[in-house]
């Protein structure tokens, strides 16, 4: 399937298969012409070295609410920039925090924007304008959940 798709100037290919095998990850690599990203269901830094040495991934898509937090994501991004691989954040509703580290780092040249209908689920939002993000100026990352959202979801 992969050498079929490579017609069609994909940016990249994420996840293609079971997240956990390396293995099959890094043959596909080096099989087909479209970048191989991953990184949405890895949780650690070990694993996206592993990643990373075995030629399995091009685009590392660390996400640090799944990783053990903003040091380890850090790690995560010098790792992939010492092999010259890019890292696009992988993101559900926390673009504040992952711009944040984006501005950081010298190898994001994005940030997934999540699903407009899950936005407000954090009381403070970062708005894209023209395609781009721009940076909070306050001193803290606020990405306190919505509390009003959280009821209406609440049981009992």
């Amino acid at each position: 399937m992969g050498k079929k798709l490579e017609e069609f100037d994909i940016h990249w290919l994420e996840e293609p298969m079971n997240p956990f095998n390396k293995k099959d990850h890094a043959s596909l690599a080096k099989a087909i012409n479209i970048p191989i990203a991953v990184g949405e269901t890895i949780y650690t830094r070990y694993d996206f070295r592993d990643y990373i040495e075995m030629g399995a991934v091009d685009v590392v898509q660390a996400d640090a609410t799944k990783l053990s937090g903003i040091d380890e994501w850090l790690e995560v991004a010098a790792l992939a920039r010492s092999y010259d691989l890019e890292v696009i954040p992988h993101t559900n509703f926390q673009q504040i925090l992952h711009v944040q580290l984006a501005a950081a780092c010298s190898n994001v040249p994005m940030v997934e924007c999540c699903y407009e209908s899950i936005m407000d689920i954090c009381e403070s939002q970062i708005a894209v304008e023209n395609g781009y993000y721009t940076l909070r100026e306050e001193p803290r990352l606020n990405c306190k959940f919505n509390d009003k959202i959280l009821s209406d979801f609440r049981i009992g």
